[in-house]
């Protein structure tokens, strides 16, 4: 889901995030967690799941990022890094 600005903002006021300038604001980042009858924020299963998602990142070279990597925190985040300048789906003909 790409977030607003106002969103963002909310994120950073509540401490979910720590910067207004995320990439979920260019629609180059999700949050990904472990279903298991309903979203799971343990840490637990979304280890493995961050564990099966970075096996295929490595292996075939994909570019993608994971918060905990760049910043220590946040198990849930995947960003295409450094495509904030070409790929801003704010940019899209009707997007609101």
């Amino acid at each position: 889901m790409v977030r607003t600005l106002e969103e963002q903002r909310e994120m950073v006021r509540t401490g979910a995030s720590k910067t207004v300038d995320s990439y979920h604001l260019y629609g180059l980042a999700v949050d990904v967690v472990a279903w298991i009858g309903h979203a799971r924020f343990e840490v637990t299963p979304n280890q493995v799941v961050y564990k099966a998602i970075k096996e295929v990142v490595d292996t075939h070279g994909l570019g993608i990022e994971n918060g905990n990597d760049m910043w220590g925190w946040d198990l849930y985040h995947w960003q295409l890094s450094g495509y904030k300048d070409k790929y801003d789906i704010r940019k899209l003909k009707g997007y609101k």
